[in-house]
């Protein structure tokens, strides 16, 4: 975690002229987000874990045609001039 001073010597860099309490706002901000991110990345993981784990996933073929199993194209495939 910075200090309010490394904050403050951040965020007035670029010619601002923030107080301490509005450093302190924004940090906490920051923070926060910074919070809510982890957490829902954390969230998303053990979810594909959970997911990947599960072994009564269902697995849907897209194509049933002529290619076989080797090939799974989403259309027949047609050769034509480009245009």
């Amino acid at each position: 975690m910075l200090s309010i001073e490394e904050s403050k010597k951040m965020l007035n860099k670029y010619g601002a002229n923030y107080s301490d309490e509005e450093v302190c706002i924004m940090r906490e901000f920051i923070y926060t987000l910074v919070e809510i991110e982890c957490k829902m990345l954390k969230r998303k993981e053990e979810q594909i874990l959970q997911d990947n784990g599960d072994k009564s996933t269902k697995i849907v073929s897209l194509n049933n045609g002529k290619y076989g199993k080797n090939s799974l194209p989403l259309h027949p495939r047609i050769h034509r001039r480009a245009s």
